[in-house]
């Protein structure tokens, strides 16, 4: 891509494609930010798959999400575990690098902290841990039960040559139980 401000890399494991990008937003370019966002609105859209957007935003995560940038709307926002700042510019530092995760990285990042042993001053790395089977993940699904089948009528259990049954009054279905067990069949019922 020939925009130095993002870099993008897909990620192949077993059975599952990831997306990450490196992303740099400047602190005093609306315009040029602006066409950032797009290119990765873009480039996450074509691909649609599961994405973790990192780098330095030059905005404290609640400013990002009030950019109306579509990744800090719909997806999770993932900071560091072990320190409020990344940025230690200023009289008491800054939260600017962290990362933008799409809805399904929140089943597999493990954790995101901060590497204080950078060879750089200003800005702390951030280092994102993955749980190591992301394939075994288990996650919440709703589960729809099948549909109740119809019941037969007596057409339908005369051509699979069946007999209708007869309702069992609630007093001869409390002889069923025998023992503590259930018996099976009408052919059990005492009268």
């Amino acid at each position: 891509y020939n925009n130095s401000s993002w870099v993008p890399c897909i990620i192949r494991l077993k059975g599952l494609y990831l997306a990450f990008i490196s992303v740099y937003l400047y602190p005093d370019d609306d315009h040029a930010n602006s066409l950032t966002k797009a290119g990765i609105n873009t480039w996450i859209g074509q691909r649609k798959i599961p994405y973790l957007i990192g780098g330095d935003f030059n905005l404290p995560p609640g400013a990002l999400s009030d950019t109306e940038w579509e990744p800090a709307i719909k997806g999770i926002i993932v900071t560091p575990n072990n320190s409020n700042i990344t940025c230690t510019a200023g009289v008491s530092g800054n939260m600017l690098d962290y990362g933008l995760g799409s809805w399904e990285m929140r089943h597999l990042i493990e954790k995101a902290y901060v590497k204080w042993d950078m060879p750089f001053e200003t800005h702390l790395g951030v280092a994102y841990d993955f749980y190591p089977k992301p394939h075994s993940i288990q996650a919440n699904q709703l589960v729809r039960p099948k549909a109740i089948p119809k019941p037969l009528g007596e057409e339908e259990l005369a051509e699979a040559g069946m007999e209708p049954l007869e309702p069992i009054p609630w007093e001869q279905a409390l002889m069923l139980a025998k023992d503590g067990e259930w018996t099976t069949g009408r052919d059990n019922i005492q009268e």
